[in-house]
């Protein structure tokens, strides 16, 4: 499997915007985990991996539930907000196919462009399932796959 190197935010802290999110798009599309990352981030222990992708899942679903909520009140400050933290955790744990979507969600909640923050939301759900199939399929890599 290609090596697929973690974008760190602080590492590219000068280099302009559109470029950091021209290359995590160009990363997400090439690969939705950065499984690199996902292992890095439990000392290269496949079992934990595993636990930690099957984690953010479940944490990501909770979270969507509350952005779904969020939109439907039209609450941007709370889309912002979960939108933030879900972010991050994503970047956190290399699922740059979640990370990207949420980051410019989160963007467009805090200027209140709520349609254009809608759109996002869809991506991220979008890039959710993009993401539980390639872990299954690359569920050798992990010991063993994470819930669709």
């Amino acid at each position: 499997m290609e090596r697929i190197t973690y974008l760190d935010e602080d590492a590219v802290a000068g280099a302009p915007s559109s470029t950091v999110d021209n290359d995590w798009a160009e990363l997400a599309d090439q690969q939705p985990v950065d499984l690199d990352r996902l292992v890095e981030c439990v000392d290269d222990d496949p079992d934990l991996a595993r636990e930690l992708a099957k984690m953010w899942f479940k944490q990501a679903i909770e979270q969507m539930a509350r952005l779904e909520q969020a939109f439907r009140d039209q609450d941007a400050e709370q889309i912002r907000f979960v939108g933030h933290s879900c972010a991050g955790a994503s970047a956190t744990c290399g699922m740059v196919a979640a990370s990207l979507p949420l980051r410019a969600m989160e963007k467009a909640a805090a200027e209140e462009r709520l349609e254009e923050a809608a759109v996002e939301f869809e991506k991220f759900k979008t890039g959710m399932n993009r993401i539980s199939q390639f872990l299954n399929l690359y569920a050798a890599d992990l010991g063993g796959g994470v819930p669709e």
